[in-house]
């Protein structure tokens, strides 16, 4: 039980940078049918759930990592260019 639970601890990093990298791509998957209709706003606070699940399991460092992949996979727009 012992070498199940400190394989778990070593790879929970491993598994939360994944997570977040999966969290991010089905949030776009789930916007991108959507993008036409939704204003800018509304995007990027439905964005900013990864990043704060991310936060929270993770910490600083997987939560800035998936800020960044966002503002990526958005494009970085900002509302002038809409």
């Amino acid at each position: 039980m012992r070498q199940a639970w400190s394989f778990l601890q070593r790879e929970r990093r491993s598994l939360l940078a994944v997570l977040s990298v999966l969290s991010t791509l089905v949030v776009t998957a789930l916007l991108v049918p959507k993008r036409e209709s939704l204003e800018l706003a509304i995007v990027v606070l439905v964005y900013m759930l990864p990043v704060g699940v991310s936060t929270a399991l993770g910490g600083f460092v997987p939560g800035i990592n998936t800020q960044h992949l966002t503002y990526v996979r958005h494009g970085g727009r900002s509302s002038s260019s809409r």
